[in-house]
C-alpha cells in the first residue's frame, strides 16, 4: 500500500508576489495540514502581512505567479483595527464564533 501525502488546507508553490516590480514574497512553497496552527514570525517587511493577504483573496492589483490556495473558509485577524476599532482580538473571534452558530 503506498502512502500519498494529503494535500494541505493552506497550499504554496513557487508563489512570487511582487508590488511594482518589486517581489514582496518570492518562490514561496508551503503546505500547511488541515486542522494545524502555524505562526508567522519575521522582521517588518519581510512579507507575512502580505503572504496573509495574498491567501485571503486581497490585494487583487498586486502581480503573482505561481501557486497559491486555502481550502474552506479564510479568515484573517490584523494587528491593526481594521473593521471595527473598539473591539478586541477576543471579541472578534467571539463575534464570528457566534456568527458561525446562525449560519
Amino acid at each position: 500500500m503506498s502512502h500519498h501525502p494529503t494535500p494541505g488546507a493552506v497550499r504554496l508553490q513557487r508563489f512570487t508576489r511582487s508590488f511594482g516590480g518589486k517581489n514582496v514574497l518570492d518562490a514561496i512553497d508551503l503546505d500547511i495540514a488541515p486542522g494545524q496552527f502555524v505562526a508567522l514570525l519575521g522582521e517588518s517587511g519581510s512579507g507575512k502581512t502580505t503572504l496573509l493577504r495574498a491567501l485571503a483573496g486581497l490585494d487583487g492589483h498586486a502581480q503573482s505567479s505561481g501557486a497559491a490556495s486555502a481550502q474552506g473558509n479564510v479568515s484573517v485577524l490584523f494587528q491593526d483595527a481594521r473593521l471595527l476599532p473598539w473591539l478586541s482580538a477576543v471579541s472578534y473571534t467571539h463575534l464570528r464564533a457566534h456568527e458561525t452558530r446562525e449560519d
